[in-house]
């Protein structure tokens, strides 16, 4: 073993193969970083593409819950179709009929713009085994018409015109309703020419 040490230390003593044998040395540790940079580089890749491979999985699965809850929300709320009935001196007579959603309607409010003033009627809360139920509008109050949730209702109403409005809360907290104006003598007909009653014109919901 000494014998080895000697000879490769007489070998090194000469300068040009000193250093032919560092440059050696050098290419060889060059060699091994470089594979080794190379495996860290191809380990880095396959890690930055996991990620990116569970990023779009959470992101789908984020936009599922989303439209799973928007779809719930939807079967949820509420919505309600308006009837008027009778428009008397004392009182005007309108109608709910439950249309969709499995969810109860609270807060519900029947707002009536005639040519004397406003008119309002109030129910807490209607469900679908409901149906329909029948509201009578009495003369509202100042104060209720300062908070009046129709705000086309304050136009000026043409000869035979009349409002009648209804607004409502859905198990989540949120509003919807509908507006509809009615214009007399006008006869709205069916598609066979028959009468159907006063002719409706669809207006916005509550502002």
């Amino acid at each position: 073993m000494t014998q080895v040490v000697s000879s490769v230390i007489a070998w090194l003593s000469d300068p040009q193969r000193a250093i032919a044998a560092g440059i050696a040395v050098l290419a060889l540790a060059t060699a091994v970083l470089a594979m080794s940079t190379a495996r860290s580089a191809r380990a880095t890749r396959r890690v930055a593409q996991l990620q990116a491979k569970q990023t779009d999985v959470l992101r789908r699965e984020l936009e599922l819950a989303e439209m799973q809850s928007e779809m719930t929300r939807t079967a949820m709320m509420p919505k309600l179709r308006l009837r008027l009935g009778v428009d008397g001196d004392a009182h005007t007579e309108a109608s709910l009929v439950w249309a969709h959603g499995v969810g109860p309607a609270y807060d519900i409010e029947v707002w009536v713009r005639r040519f004397t003033g406003y008119r309002v009627a109030r129910r807490d809360f209607m469900t679908p085994g409901d149906q329909e139920i029948n509201l009578f509008a009495v003369p509202a109050l100042e104060a209720e018409v300062a908070r009046l949730p129709f705000p086309h209702f304050r136009n000026q109403l043409g000869g035979g015109e009349l409002w009648v409005g209804a607004l409502w809360h859905g198990p989540d907290g949120s509003r919807d309703g509908l507006s509809e104006k009615y214009i007399f003598p006008e006869t709205a007909v069916d598609a066979k020419g028959t009468a159907i009653g006063p002719r409706r014109v669809s207006g916005p919901g509550p502002g």
